[in-house]
């Protein structure tokens, strides 16, 4: 299963030098750019592309990393929360310990491709094309609801409403 993201990306670069457009491994920074995000498939993505006049296509491909993911949304939850509390070490460990229990059923996918994200430019708008592995959505909106519960217990405890 790993390899559908993997053979995806190999698809896509020959789908894109059939197409007269160049793969590119990397990513490109959209930051400040106004962004389409094309959610058919991609090769009408990449059919687009040609027809457009795109030269580059870059191409993504994001390896999943729990630890790094957990301690991402470990800060997150701190910065998010930051206005309610000095953050006690209880509150870390609590934040920490629970991704940690969250993120258990996905570690044996750690350094699998978990997304493949592909891009192009044209007259100063980001076009932009995902897939991702069914278990990296499902763990990324694990976490997301860790991290509501968190914050809503981190709240409670504040005495916010």
């Amino acid at each position: 299963m790993p390899q559908i993201i993997t053979n995806t990306a190999d698809e896509i670069r020959e789908g894109a030098r059939k197409a007269g457009l160049i793969p590119v491994d990397g990513k490109l920074s959209c930051a400040t750019l106004p962004i389409l995000r094309w959610t058919g498939n991609w090769t009408a993505f990449l059919d687009l592309a040609a027809s457009a006049g795109a030269k580059l296509i870059y191409l993504d491909l994001d390896e999943f990393h729990p630890i790094d993911a957990m301690i991402a949304h470990v800060a997150e939850a701190l910065d998010e929360t930051g206005d309610l509390s000095d953050h006690s070490e209880d509150f870390v460990d609590r934040v920490y310990h629970r991704l940690e229990e969250v993120m258990a059923p996905w570690l044996a996918h750690d350094g699998e491709p978990a997304r493949l994200v592909c891009t192009w430019m044209k007259d100063g708008v980001a076009h932009v094309w995902k897939a991702e592995q069914r278990w990296y959505i499902e763990c990324r909106q694990a976490l997301e609801e860790a991290l509501d519960e968190l914050y809503d217990l981190e709240l409670a405890e504040a005495g916010v409403d």
